[in-house]
């Protein structure tokens, strides 16, 4: 007998299961298109190279914290009526207020600290890249997931079509280079304002109290944008901006294929480990993370060695130290990711509380260690990879180890 309930059932799941294919090959194409354009840059455009450094680090910074943390609020609050996503007034409103007085912040401690980056171009880049979040989010509340990764990551696109048009011109002022980058953010940014008014609605009443959802997300997100982008700034302002490029092109070699595993990890586990955690399933995950990591460390350095300095600019014989240890960097984030995933899906706030204000002290402790002893990039990263290793560590004793 024909069950049509069965059927629409396996619709439902093929559909689903093709709409998640589809969304990580946006999310890995975004990526993919973000490390060409440093190599490329590297490789045919390198006077620009240390302000292309500067400017990406600048997005990233945004992306992470230009909301400090009302991204997340609006993704908690927020809630589905007649096919309308709604979210309150008073959220809303900050959510606007933010998402231009953190740009104008950050964008003023970049123009004067570092060298070739226009306030002008700084501020529109931000606003839009807040724009851009905001829509995105508004679009994964709606599970419309493959639009939202549109949204994401379709500059990343148009910043790989300008680099590869602008080396034939190998002269290109920076500036003219960066306006190019504004101009398709801005493009984003206009699309992402009608996509806002069309899709959100806000509500008069202002009922749900949010507070203590706002200054939880927002140390959170601020620790996460400390340790991803912390380090940098760090290394710019007492290393130099030389140095600072340098170790940029280097994380985008080494860390960066790492980085984008653990991303999918973290996103893939935590829907899994919030419909059940068992620990034995849990070390065998473990094991196989781990074994990939370790091959695809080993399938860079093959690489790098293979490459011997044709297009990638690496010099192992007098950095293989800094390479190691940012090679296990990489695999120590990628194991993390697992970790985190098991506190997002089922953390209790307490030891979210405890985790983070470890974390805060751990920060505080390294920097201190690395001015005293004197900073260099190997203590840096040393620096990260203890803190990672500390934050498993946590999460093994309270969530895993103890578990029966």
């Amino acid at each position: 007998m024909f069950n049509i309930k069965a059927l629409s059932k396996r619709i439902f799941l093929i559909k689903k299961h093709f709409n998640s294919n589809i969304s990580f090959l946006v999310i890995a194409g975004g990526a993919f298109f973000s490390f060409l354009n440093t190599l490329l840059i590297k490789n045919y455009l390198p006077s620009l190279f240390n302000t292309y450094s500067f400017y990406i680090t600048y997005l990233g910074i945004i992306s992470s914290f230009g909301l400090i943390g009302l991204d997340q609020v609006f993704l908690r609050l927020s809630y589905n009526k007649k096919n309308r996503i709604n979210l309150q007034k008073n959220i809303f409103t900050l959510l606007l207020v933010n998402s231009i007085i953190i740009p104008l912040l950050i964008s003023f401690y970049f123009n004067q600290n570092y060298s070739n980056l226009s306030y002008i171009i700084l501020l529109i880049s931000g606003i839009s890249i807040n724009y851009i979040i905001i829509s995105y989010n508004l679009s994964r509340l709606e599970s419309n997931f493959i639009h939202a990764q549109l949204i994401k990551n379709t500059y990343k696109l148009f910043f790989f079509i300008t680099i590869i048009t602008f080396t034939v011109f190998k002269s290109i002022k920076v500036e003219y280079f960066l306006l190019i980058f504004t101009i398709f953010l801005s493009i984003s940014l206009f699309y992402s304002l009608i996509y806002i008014k069309n899709h959100l609605n806000i509500t008069v009443k202002n009922n749900t109290p949010f507070i203590n959802f706002l200054v939880s997300f927002f140390i959170n997100i601020l620790i996460i944008t400390f340790l991803g982008y912390g380090e940098r700034l760090l290394i710019a302002n007492t290393l130099g901006e030389n140095i600072f490029g340098k170790y940029f092109y280097y994380i985008t070699i080494f860390v960066f294929p790492l980085s984008l595993i653990q991303q999918y990890v973290g996103f893939k586990e935590l829907v899994s480990f919030k419909e059940s955690f068992n620990k034995n399933n849990f070390y065998r995950k473990l094991i196989k993370l781990f074994t990939l990591s370790l091959i695809l460390s080993s399938l860079i350095l093959l690489v790098i060695f293979l490459d011997n300095g044709r297009f990638l600019k690496v010099d192992y014989i007098n950095d293989y130290i800094l390479i190691v240890l940012l090679l296990c960097l990489g695999i120590v984030k990628l194991i993390y990711g697992i970790y985190s995933a098991i506190i997002g899906a089922v953390g209790e706030y307490r030891d979210v509380y405890i985790l983070n204000f470890m974390t805060i002290l751990l920060i505080g402790f390294f920097v201190l260690m690395n001015y005293i002893i004197g900073i260099t990039i190997q203590g840096i990263v040393i620096s990260l990879i203890g803190i990672f290793l500390i934050r498993i560590f946590f999460i093994q004793i309270k969530y895993v180890s103890n578990k029966n």
